[in-house]
């Protein structure tokens, strides 16, 4: 950001204003607010451990008819692939999925962040789709 009249940039200070005085980022803590002026101190250790862990598994909870989902839930697709190790359990639940004509609703942590997800056949593959919540 740069001041229009000579093209300076503009510094930002970070002001107390209950001391009237410039602080430092050093001086700076998170807080959570609880009530009306009245917060609760969260250190960077404490939201690490509220951060969902990621891990290589898919949380399936529920199985669902095609239809009981409206398309416009879907948000990304990503095609899945088995392991070496996986091959004849992805078979399995695809087979499942076709013959039943059903879907997997579940869970999974990617980038630092959960997110609700529908496991779906698609031809001769397996698709996760990323969802918005209703």
């Amino acid at each position: 950001m740069l001041h229009e009249k000579d093209g300076q940039r503009i510094k930002q200070q970070l002001l107390c204003p209950a001391e009237d005085k410039v602080v430092t980022r050093a001086e700076i803590v998170k807080g959570y607010e609880v009530g009306e002026d009245q917060y609760v101190v969260v250190t960077d250790e404490e939201l690490a451990e509220l951060e969902p862990k990621a891990t290589r598994m898919i949380e399936i909870q529920d199985f669902v008819k095609v239809a009981e989902i409206d398309l416009v839930y879907f948000e990304h697709s990503y095609f899945m692939v088995p392991n070496e190790q996986s091959g004849k359990a992805y078979g399995l639940l695809l087979g499942a999925m076709k013959d039943s004509e059903r879907i997997g609703i579940g869970k999974v942590v990617m980038r630092g962040k959960e997110y609700l997800t529908a496991i779906r056949p698609y031809v001769d593959t397996i698709v996760m789709e990323t969802m918005h919540f209703a």
